[in-house]
């Protein structure tokens, strides 16, 4: 059930926010004696539970959703393909340039070192 708090994170900016542990928490959002919260899970308090469904009626739900998704057409995945083959190729281009680029002015500085 969701509560009638506010949500944890409502007005904050990036400037309200500590980089801890490679997550990033809130600087209200305090544990005891004002250190901030270690575990992940106390983000999860706010979420809904949803019901649980037997397998048949999981794969009728999956069936139904399928049904409405609109897959594209031949044409479009085989145009959609080739625009990726080219912009692979280009940019493997452009970074085999970038790199001969970088290797070319290490070797030089390391002449001048030799």
């Amino acid at each position: 059930m969701r509560s009638n708090r506010p949500a944890r994170n409502a007005g904050l900016t990036s400037r309200d926010l500590l980089p801890t542990r490679g997550a990033l928490i809130a600087l209200h959002d305090r544990g005891p004696a004002g250190c901030p919260r270690t575990s992940f899970f106390y983000l999860l308090e706010d979420i809904d539970i949803v019901a649980k469904v037997n397998p048949g009626e999981f794969i009728r739900q999956v069936r139904a959703e399928g049904s409405k998704v609109v897959w594209p057409t031949m044409k479009e995945t085989r145009t959609t393909a080739i625009m990726v083959l080219i912009m692979t190729t280009i940019l493997a281009i452009f970074f085999f340039g970038v790199d001969s680029a970088f290797s070319a002015i290490v070797q030089w500085l390391l002449g001048l070192l030799g």
